[in-house]
């Protein structure tokens, strides 16, 4: 085969990958008739909700959001109540008054129920230096998707009200961005409101747009994640777990999850307008908004008509290991599994290696070089990526922040430029020194098993590649069969392309140089598999 050709189809399959991560081919429909998910209706309850700033600085303002969100979930015919707290301590005003708003829709069974609680805050951002300008977010995304979310899925799960076996219960706190001392408040004062919720379903949002993210669940999640396999067009990784936790951010989901089963989903694109006065109606997605109902609505059901779950049903053992491949969906392991799945990986990939010395490709000192120049270009770009975050952060007057750097206009740019830069490096090394990738799979061999040990086997971003590489590799020796290789970089893109930008975006410029020292891996990955077309 020519060589144009091969690369002429890995640049479709990229194009592939790209779309699939970012077009809308990912989210489902404005108007999801399955489940009766209207985007139009949360549209419309974000349009009152992001008239004004609503924050703890604005009393006046957040009582006019109450008394709508109030009078709107009555006319869905839920059991209303706000509990009022006085003078409630907080670190932005010194004291406030707290209106949680909480209602209930029961089943018709009388007992043994339990229920779903749907969490939103309706609050929005106080206020916010933003390159030295004090700006107030008008709280459209953060948190009006969460609170129109609440709203229509629980008019979508009304309509089949008579086959319901457990209730929703929808709680919409009061002062969540002032170190949710909403949640804080009632969950310490009224904890009867908890003792029969078996899952809660946290919304919130990180950013404007994209797709909502399962970021975060409740310890021992192996039983929670049986359930989202519900969701339409899922989108999670357990990575991000282990992430959000050195971010600085919390929600009210921080406060229950080590007591209650749950789910945390957020949208994370763009920072630059998240408490800011750029979270506005305008800036809003719907195809965001229809991206959380996709994955809740079926959650939601499921739960509702299934007399079998009850309060224990989440209680899990372990936790589990899942990433996404859009737009294939999302791979779930159990901690045995995953273990399975890594053994096997690692005893291909040392076929793959015995394969290599036989036909006389693998010879151990040049394998030992190929390994150290690679992980010396990864460490190089590294550097050089969190030495560019730092000059720009400064540039800009911005504390450096390996995971969180915001307002910088020009970090996309930055990352095309520091890939591009990469690309080359690796392809020309790659070229001078005709390398033909042993080194490559002893260097993934060493970090899988580095990052199962000390990451909770969180290693699928080195176990992937490893995985395309090896396979390729024993086909194409063993039965000549070069086309797998293509077939091999579809699943390798799409999770380099997805799961790097769930990293970037989470994570912003500070990142950059992690995302390089992973991306090396992955185009050496490529090169490998090119190596095999022939």
């Amino acid at each position: 085969m020519k060589q144009y050709t091969k690369y002429f189809v890995l640049g479709l399959i990229t194009l592939f990958a790209i779309i699939a991560t970012f077009s809308s081919l990912y989210y489902p429909p404005l108007h999801n008739k399955k489940y009766n998910f209207h985007t139009k209706n949360v549209v419309d309850d974000i349009a009152v909700i992001a008239q004004t700033p609503h924050s703890v600085e604005h009393p006046n303002e957040r009582a006019k959001i109450r008394d709508y969100l109030v009078a709107r979930l009555r006319e869905l015919g839920g059991d209303v109540r706000i509990f009022h707290e006085d003078s409630v301590k907080n670190y932005v005003t010194g004291h406030t008054y707290v209106d949680n708003i909480v209602a209930d829709f029961a089943p018709s069974a009388t007992e043994n129920i339990s229920y779903i609680l749907l969490i939103a805050h309706y609050d929005s951002r106080f206020a916010q230096d933003v390159r030295g300008t004090t700006v107030y977010s008008f709280g459209a995304a953060d948190d009006g998707y969460g609170v129109g979310i609440c709203l229509e899925l629980a008019r979508g799960a009304l309509t089949y009200r008579n086959e319901w076996s457990n209730g929703i219960r929808i709680l919409l706190t009061d002062c969540e961005e002032p170190k949710m001392v909403g949640m804080k408040t009632i969950y310490a004062n009224h904890p009867e409101l908890f003792e029969d919720v078996a899952l809660a379903c946290n919304i919130d949002a990180r950013g404007v747009k994209g797709p909502a993210l399962l970021f975060e669940t409740s310890p021992q999640n192996n039983k929670i994640m049986e359930l989202y396999k519900e969701a339409q067009y899922p989108y999670g990784y357990s990575l991000t777990a282990s992430v959000y936790r050195v971010l600085p951010n919390n929600t009210d989901f921080s406060i229950i999850k080590n007591d209650i089963a749950g789910l945390n989903f957020s949208v994370i694109d763009n920072l630059r307008y998240y408490h800011t006065d750029k979270d506005h109606f305008d800036n809003i997605s719907p195809r965001s908004i229809a991206h959380y109902g996709g994955q809740l609505a079926p959650i939601i059901k499921e739960y509702l008509t299934n007399p079998s779950y009850t309060k224990e049903s989440f209680k899990g053992e372990e936790d589990a290991v899942y990433f996404t491949l859009p737009p294939f969906g999302m791979c779930l392991y159990n901690r045995t599994t995953w273990l399975i799945s890594n053994l096997i990986i690692l005893l291909l990939s040392i076929w793959a290696l015995v394969i290599m010395k036989r036909h006389g490709n693998l010879k151990f000192g040049n394998a030992m070089k190929e390994a150290g120049i690679i992980t010396g270009i990864a460490l190089a770009w590294a550097c050089l990526g969190t030495a560019v975050a730092y000059l720009v952060s400064k540039a800009y007057g911005l504390a450096f922040n390996p995971v969180d750097i915001r307002y910088v206009g020009c970090d996309n740019l930055l990352l095309f430029l520091l890939l591009a830069g990469l690309v080359a490096s690796i392809v020309w090394v790659w070229k001078k020194m005709q390398f033909n990738g042993s080194g490559t799979i002893i260097t993934l061999i060493l970090l899988s098993i580095l990052s199962y040990l000390f990451l909770n086997g969180e290693n699928f971003f080195f176990l992937i590649p490893l995985l395309c590489i090896s396979f390729t590799i024993v086909l194409y020796r063993l039965i000549r069969w070069n086309i797998w290789g293509y077939f091999a970089f579809i699943p390798l893109l799409l999770y380099a392309i997805s799961m790097g930008y769930i990293f970037y975006t989470a994570l912003t410029i500070g990142s950059v140089g992690v995302l390089l020292f992973v991306g090396c891996y992955v185009l050496t990955s490529v090169l490998c598999i090119l190596k095999c077309i022939k």
